[in-house]
Order: structure tokens, then C-alpha cells, then sequence
């Protein structure tokens, strides 16, 4: 065990000197789902053995614990991306407007040899923010480009980094830093409340809340926020839904299967964010599946089958078997 703990901090501290591209940690599962964690984004990995199941915990600087069953995990690779591929970008200044919002942006001066899909900035209140962290998204290809970063905590410090994703991963450009101003002396929190979760299977899920005063000031952002295992706040994952008060629908969005989260609305303006009551769900897990022996072999064709363990409540929309 000591070891492996070795060859992880190795791992992460060799990869953590390419800031430039997304460096991944891809944890391999045997029901065929694949985790990947931008190795940036990991402050420590810890083994709880006792009691069983034995647990590999990933604590990401966003908040966020990825609780992973050793016994579910194939193999763990690592990606590194090729920097001469990837797009070249820089992190355009940012100028704070507000106590809980900002501007900046990037500038793509190349795409690497393949097509910018996505780009935008991504920011955090620790150094070397990734797209697991907050980020906007402001189109695709090359040239410069503007964020509107919200919504954001009065007073304080966060740091933010342009990206560009094409066919070779994402590339990041310098760090730049700004301080929010401090909140407006007039006015009060707002007050919101979460509605209903509504899940039924898949990765996504609706929620929303309702905004039933603005505290005196005008309502700068608002949405929910999410995370695993913790009570989430604006840092975490969130959704922007618009301005002002009254009643929004949210939808989250890229959830991981088989995982437990809390959500809560929020609400933004000058005074800083409200919060409404976290509630929790859980995602459906992946279907466990059991195959036969094979039988009836011959030169050209064999006989196998499959039989359903767990399809974890949910409908079975496709299935067979696969050979190579």
C-alpha cells in the first residue's frame, strides 16, 4: 500500500509541472465506465480499508469527494496530452465589476493542428483553476474571446485561467488574479428556497427555487449548486439561470453513476449569495451484467449468453455481447 500511495504522489507531481495541458487520472471500472480527473484538480487520495468494502477516496479542490470501491476498479491510467497538438492560448486580464462579478477572457492564437469545440475560462479560489472547477463556455475557434465570470464572493481573492479544447484535450493558458470588491453596504441577502429534485434515471436532473426577495438589491445571478458529499456552495458545480427574482428551473447535468449528491438554490447581489436548503438524491448505478460459459464452439460460431444481475431500476434499452 505504501507504495502505491508512492507512485501516485509521484505520478501527481510529475504531471502537476504540465500546467498547460489537462492531465488525467482515468480510473478504469469493471462494469466499463471510465472516471477521468484532471490530476490538477486532486489535493489527495486516501485508502479506507476498514470496515469493508476497502474505498479509494479522491478529494478534489472544489469540494467534491470521489468515493470509488477498489474491487470495482480495473486498472488507473494517466493521459498525458501532446503540447505541440494542443491549442496555444493566453489569459486576457480580468477587471472585477462588482462584488460578486467580473470580465475576462483569452486570446487562441493557434489551434494545435485540429479545431477549437469549446472555450471559455474557468476560475477558483485556488491556484491552477481546471474545468473541474467553475468555467464559462464563449463559443469555439481561434481569436479572442470575452467571460462574464459570476457568480463570485465579495472580498475575495480568485484565480482564473483561459482553456481551449480540441481533438488532442484541453489547453490552458497563464493565471491571472483578481480580488472582488467588498460587499455593498446597502441592501441584505436575498432569500431563496430549492424546489423539488426530480430524478428518474440517467446522468441529468431538474431542480430550480424560487426567489422571493431580493434584499433591497438587484439579483445578479441565481441557480443551484452541487456536490458530492458536502453542502455545496457557489465553488462547487453550479447552474446560472438568469437574473431577478421569482421562480427558476435548473438542470444538472454530467452526474456520475451510482453517486450521491446535495443541491441547493442560490441567489447573488452586491451583498454576496443566499443559500436554500440542500436536499440530496442519488444517481442510479451502472447495470451489472453476469456471461455465460461459451458452448457449441465451432470453427466459425459459438453459443453464449448474458443474464441481468442488477439493472439498478432502471429500464434496459439495448443489449448483446461483444467478442474481440
Amino acid at each position: 500500500m505504501k507504495s502505491l500511495y508512492a507512485l501516485i504522489a509521484v505520478l501527481i507531481a510529475f504531471c502537476s509541472n504540465n500546467l498547460n495541458g489537462q492531465n488525467l487520472m482515468v480510473i478504469h471500472q469493471g462494469n466499463g465506465t471510465q472516471l477521468q480527473i484532471p490530476l490538477e484538480s486532486i489535493d489527495s487520495i486516501r485508502f479506507v480499508l476498514l470496515p469493508p468494502p476497502a474505498i479509494q477516496k479522491i478529494f478534489q479542490n472544489n469540494g467534491n469527494v470521489l468515493s470509488v470501491a477498489i474491487s470495482d476498479i480495473d486498472s488507473i491510467t494517466y493521459t498525458l496530452p501532446d503540447e505541440q497538438q494542443l491549442a496555444q492560448i493566453t489569459t486576457l486580464p480580468v477587471t472585477a465589476l462588482s462584488a460578486t462579478t467580473a470580465n475576462g477572457g483569452g486570446t487562441i492564437s493557434a489551434n494545435g493542428g485540429s479545431v477549437v469545440t469549446q472555450r471559455g475560462v474557468c476560475w477558483s479560489i485556488s491556484p491552477n483553476p481546471t474545468l473541474a472547477n467553475n468555467f464559462t463556455i464563449d463559443g469555439s475557434g481561434n481569436g479572442s474571446f470575452g467571460s462574464n465570470i459570476l457568480p463570485l464572493q465579495p472580498a475575495t481573492t480568485y484565480f482564473v485561467r483561459a482553456y481551449a479544447v480540441n481533438a488532442e484535450g484541453t489547453s490552458y493558458g497563464n493565471t491571472q488574479s483578481f480580488t472582488t470588491q467588498s460587499a455593498s453596504g446597502a441592501g441584505v441577502l436575498p432569500t431563496v428556497s430549492t424546489n423539488n429534485i426530480v430524478y428518474t434515471d440517467g446522468l441529468t436532473a431538474t431542480c430550480g427555487g424560487t426567489i422571493t426577495a431580493d434584499g433591497g438589491l438587484v439579483v445578479t445571478s441565481r441557480g443551484v449548486c452541487w456536490a458530492i458529499g458536502t453542502t455545496p456552495t457557489i465553488n462547487n458545480n453550479i447552474t446560472v439561470d438568469g437574473t431577478g427574482g421569482g421562480t427558476f428551473a435548473s438542470t444538472l447535468t454530467n452526474l456520475l453513476p451510482g453517486t450521491s449528491y446535495f443541491v441547493r438554490a442560490y441567489a447573488t447581489n452586491d451583498a454576496g449569495t443566499a443559500y436554500g436548503i440542500a436536499y440530496s438524491f442519488a444517481t442510479l448505478g451502472m447495470p451489472t451484467i453476469e456471461t455465460s460459459e461459451a458452448v457449441a464452439i465451432t470453427h466459425f460460431s459459438g453459443l453464449v449468453g448474458a443474464v441481468n444481475v442488477d439493472a439498478q431500476a432502471s429500464d434496459i434499452i439495448d443489449k448483446g455481447i461483444c467478442w474481440s
